[in-house]
């Protein structure tokens, strides 16, 4: 996230994509697409994950703690997310929760 690589990030996303900020796939890329582009600084730290596995499935919970800048403002914001996973080819993948 801290180099803004898009396609990086992506790859990592599921096509049957559904959260909490975009309803599908291609609205979270959008969506990312801005934030990339107008985020000056992006300072992530997640804290007391717990991941808990059901088959092809997963849900993680995580503490976090975002430091960002944009238009020269610092803002930070603290928080408990759950993201929820699935395999795909072999491969993890973020299915909803962002």
């Amino acid at each position: 996230m801290r180099d803004r690589d898009l396609n990086r990030y992506m790859k990592h996303i599921s096509n049957s994509y559904r959260g909490t900020s975009a309803s599908s796939k291609e609205e979270l890329r959008r969506t990312m697409k801005d934030i990339f582009s107008s985020v000056e600084e992006i300072d992530l730290s997640v804290y007391n994950m717990a991941i808990y596995p059901y088959g092809t499935t997963a849900l993680v919970v995580e503490n976090f703690v975002l430091h960002y800048s944009m238009e020269g403002k610092k803002i930070s914001q603290r928080g408990v997310e759950r993201i929820e996973l699935v395999k795909e080819k072999g491969e993890w993948r973020i299915k909803g929760g962002l």
